[in-house]
C-alpha cells in the first residue's frame, strides 16, 4: 500500500514538473536587450540619418548623370541603390525584432520602424520605375527622328515619355505633334504646355484648335484653352513692344510726319504727357492691345486680324509677327508702292510750297 501512495505521489510530482516546463516554454522570460533603450533609440536614429544622407548623395548623383544623358551610368546608380535600400530595409526589419525585448516600449518602437520600414519600400518602388524609365529612355535616344515619330504614333507611354522629355520632344515636327496623343489626358497637357512657351503661329494655332477637339472634359478644354491665350499673349506684348518703337521711331526721325497725322488726324494716343496723332490703323491696333488685361488674348488676336485681313497683309508663309511687323510699317509708310510714293512725293512739294492741290 506504501508503495501504490509512493508510486502516486511521484507520479504526481512529475506531471506537476512537466506543467511547469509547458508553462515556461508557452512564456518564455524575455532576452534581456543587448542595448539600453538610450542606445537602441541612438542606434536606430542615427541609422535613419546614414539612409537620408545615402538618399540626399544618391538623388544629386542621379540628377549630374540625366542632365549629362548618361543612360547606363544611370541603370548601374539605380540598381546599386536598389540593392542599398534592400539592405537598409532588411536591417530594419531585424531592428523591429529587436524591438520586441522592449516589453514596457515596444508600442513606441515598432510603429517608428514600421513606419520607416514603409517609407524604404515605397523609395524601393520608386527606384524601380525610374529604372524602367531611364530603360525606356535610353531606347527611345538611339532612335532616329522617323524612327522617334513612329514608336510615338504607335505607343502611348512612349509618346508621354517624349513630351516630357525636352531632347527628344525637339525631335518631333510641330505637324505631328497633335497626332501623337492617343487622346490622353496627360500627354495633351503636357503639349499644350509645350506650346504655351512657343511663338504663336498659323501652324500653332492649328495644333492648339486640335487639342482643344481631342480634350475628353470641359476641364481639359480650359486648360488647353488656358495654355494657347498665355501663346497668344506673348505675341501680343511682342507686337505691342515692336508698335511702341516705330512710334517713338517715327517721332524722333519726323520722317513723313503725315504718317503720323500731320494734316490733323483725329486718332490720337498718349504719348509720355502729350497726345500724338497717328494713322488710324495704328491707332485701331494700339486700342486693342491696350485691352490685354481686360479680355481674353486670343478675342484681342482676332480683332487685329480683321486689320491684316482689310488690309491685305495676310499670308500663310509668314509668321503672325513678320505679318503685324509688316502691316505696322505698311501704316506708317515705310512699305510703300509706286503709287504710295508719288503721292507722298506729292504731299512734299505741296507742304513746300513747290505746287498747288489741285
Amino acid at each position: 500500500m506504501s508503495l501504490l501512495r509512493s508510486f502516486c505521489y511521484d507520479s504526481l510530482s512529475l506531471a506537476n514538473e512537466l506543467r511547469k516546463m509547458e508553462g515556461k516554454i508557452e512564456n518564455p522570460i524575455a532576452e534581456a536587450p543587448a542595448l539600453s533603450l538610450f542606445e537602441f533609440k541612438t542606434q536606430f536614429a542615427n541609422y535613419m540619418k546614414e539612409c537620408a544622407i545615402f538618399k540626399i548623395n544618391a538623388e544629386r548623383r542621379i540628377a549630374e548623370l540625366e542632365l549629362r544623358n548618361e543612360h547606363d551610368a544611370l541603370i548601374g546608380l539605380h540598381e546599386q541603390m536598389m540593392e542599398t535600400v534592400k539592405e537598409q530595409i532588411r536591417a530594419n526589419q531585424k531592428r523591429l525584432k529587436a524591438a520586441e525585448s522592449y516589453i514596457n516600449y515596444s508600442w513606441e518602437l515598432e510603429p517608428r520602424i514600421t513606419n520607416e520600414i514603409a517609407r524604404q519600400n515605397k523609395y524601393l518602388e520608386k527606384l524601380q520605375l525610374q529604372l524602367l524609365q531611364i530603360k525606356s529612355l535610353k531606347f527611345l535616344f538611339s532612335l532616329n527622328p522617323s524612327e522617334l515619330i513612329q514608336e510615338a504614333l504607335k505607343n502611348k507611354s512612349s509618346a508621354l515619355l517624349i513630351v516630357q522629355t525636352p531632347k527628344l520632344i525637339a525631335k518631333i515636327p510641330k505637324h505631328q505633334l497633335a497626332n501623337m496623343t492617343h487622346q490622353d489626358p496627360e500627354i495633351i497637357k503636357s503639349l499644350a504646355r509645350i506650346l504655351a512657351t512657343s511663338e504663336y503661329t498659323f501652324e500653332l494655332s492649328n495644333i492648339f484648335a486640335i487639342l482643344k477637339q481631342q480634350a475628353q472634359t470641359e476641364v481639359e478644354v480650359a486648360f488647353v484653352v488656358e495654355k494657347e491665350n498665355a501663346a497668344i499673349r506673348d505675341l501680343l506684348l511682342k507686337i505691342n513692344k515692336y508698335l511702341d518703337k516705330k512710334i517713338d521711331q517715327a517721332l524722333n526721325e519726323n520722317t513723313h510726319p503725315w504718317a503720323l497725322g500731320y494734316f490733323g488726324s483725329r486718332h490720337k494716343i498718349n504719348k509720355g504727357e502729350k497726345k500724338v496723332s497717328v494713322p488710324q490703323g495704328i491707332y485701331e491696333l494700339k486700342a486693342h492691345l491696350e485691352q490685354l488685361n481686360q479680355i481674353a488674348p486670343s478675342e484681342i488676336l482676332v480683332k487685329m486680324q480683321k486689320t491684316l485681313q482689310i488690309k491685305n497683309v495676310r499670308n500663310q508663309n509668314e509668321s503672325l509677327f513678320q505679318q503685324f511687323k509688316r502691316l505696322i510699317s505698311y501704316l506708317f509708310g515705310y512699305y510703300q508702292s509706286q503709287d504710295t510714293a508719288e503721292e507722298y512725293e506729292y504731299l512734299d512739294q505741296v507742304t513746300a510750297g513747290k505746287k498747288s492741290i489741285s
